[in-house]
């Protein structure tokens, strides 16, 4: 079974609107499935796209919903350059995190659940690593439920010393991230969907550039 690692990037950087949201039809709203919509999986060793995919690992990332469209562009860049550094190592794919209501566009126009399609190239975005929006990897996996989310944070007290340096830590939540248990005790409200949820949400205090998250990924942390 084909599961991901959640995160929320803590950093935070311009991009260039290449097609208007104005006169959208509302086909382009993403509608994630409902957990009966799904199929349930045959086992990995009678599917063949499991057998093909069985070291398949996915990283999907998010924003804090305050941030602008400038500023989740440029953790995109980040983002990509740390998928850059997993693909060299392992099979991963990245998943867009579709766009969520933005509190300065001051239109009419419904402004939850956008893909990234609706604003950049994805097949451009590809060239550089493998990408596929979120609606995509529920088709792929055949899941909406994910094995675990890493939220990041500051440390506690912020920075402390006269000389930086980069590291990471599991921590205690240094506040409350948002998600709430539903009715199966597993944790939703990523992105506003209640259909996706988490089995397990696990709090990281980083000091650091995004290639701190690497090692963390690449070998402690085993979610697919």
């Amino acid at each position: 079974m084909h599961l991901v690692t959640y995160w929320v990037f803590a950093v935070l950087l311009p991009h260039t609107c290449i097609s208007s949201i104005e006169g959208k039809g509302k086909d382009y709203y993403f509608k994630p499935p409902r957990h009966a919509d799904i199929p349930t999986p045959i086992g990995l060793f009678q599917d063949s796209w499991n057998k093909r995919n069985l070291a398949r690992r996915y990283l999907i990332y998010g924003v804090i919903f305050v941030e602008g469209s400038n500023l989740r562009a440029d953790v995109y860049v980040r983002v990509a350059n740390l998928m850059k550094r997993l693909q060299q190592e392992q099979d991963w794919v990245l998943v867009l995190p579709p766009w969520e209501h933005l509190y300065h566009w001051k239109s009419d126009f419904h402004q939850d659940g956008i893909p990234w399609r609706i604003f950049y190239d994805v097949p451009s975005l590809r060239a550089y690593v493998r990408v596929i929006e979120l609606e995509t990897f529920f088709k792929e996996t055949g899941q909406t439920q994910v094995d675990e989310v890493i939220y990041l944070q500051d440390y506690a007290g912020g920075f402390k010393g006269e000389t930086w340096e980069d590291k990471i830590d599991e921590a205690p939540c240094l506040e409350d991230p948002g998600y709430y248990r539903d009715g199966n005790g597993t944790y939703a409200g990523f992105f506003g969907l209640d259909e996706f949820s988490a089995k397990r949400v696990r709090c990281f205090s980083v000091q650091g550039t995004a290639d701190i998250l690497a090692p963390l990924l690449l070998r402690k942390i085993t979610a697919r």
